[in-house]
């Protein structure tokens, strides 16, 4: 057993280190307090530029980072604006039932599976017309609403003097093209009909 090369400490190091992990922390946490008191980077940064306002920012991440903290907490705090507004209709006597799911179920002639979403191609909630509504899988629709809330940002960043009428023709064919090239499993309610399909994997 290799032991912590400090002093009284009798502990085994950690794999391929000369410290225990009780001292290893210590060691890193005043190595870090050295660099901070003479002004140095704590951090290894890699200067990035934003997606959106173009502007260069230090990233802590070399392959991932893609906006600056500006930028970021704006697409965090963006969304459509649907606010779950969605149309109900009576189920039971005490539960309802979001009417987009059931016409998907009534048009598939079958229950809709747990990993199936029902997706407004125009986001807007009330519009559940069958060419307006795709089904996908909940990991699908979680990664395209943050591609929308991300061009959303970026379309607002471009200072356009019509930002939202123009986000509103871009919303339907963005997701389509972003659908397209993820290649991502899609079943289109318009053209099912009233045939099954079957569930997503």
């Amino acid at each position: 057993m290799k032991e912590c090369i400090i002093e009284n400490c009798n502990c085994e190091a950690d794999k391929g280190r000369r410290y225990c992990h009780k001292h290893f922390l210590q060691r890193k946490a005043e190595q870090r307090k050295e660099r901070k008191e003479k002004g140095l980077k704590i951090r290894t940064t890699w200067t990035k530029q934003c997606e959106v306002c173009r502007n260069n920012f230090e990233s802590f991440n070399r392959e991932r980072g893609r906006f600056c903290s500006k930028c970021w907490n704006k697409i965090k705090h963006s969304g459509s604006n649907t606010n779950n507004n969605y149309s109900y209709i009576p189920k039971q006597e005490k539960n309802k039932c979001w009417e987009h799911r059931r016409i998907a179920e009534q048009v598939l002639n079958r229950k809709l599976h747990t990993n199936e979403v029902v997706h407004h191609l125009d986001e807007n909630p009330k519009n559940n017309n069958l060419t307006n509504l795709i089904i996908i899988s909940r990991k699908v629709h979680t990664s395209l609403h943050q591609f929308l809330k991300i061009q959303g940002v970026i379309l607002e960043g471009s200072k356009n003097e019509n930002n939202e009428n123009c986000w509103d023709n871009l919303r339907v064919p963005m997701t389509t093209a972003w659908l397209e090239t993820t290649d991502a499993k899609v079943l289109k309610l318009w053209e099912i009909g009233q045939s099954a399909a079957e569930p997503l994997s």
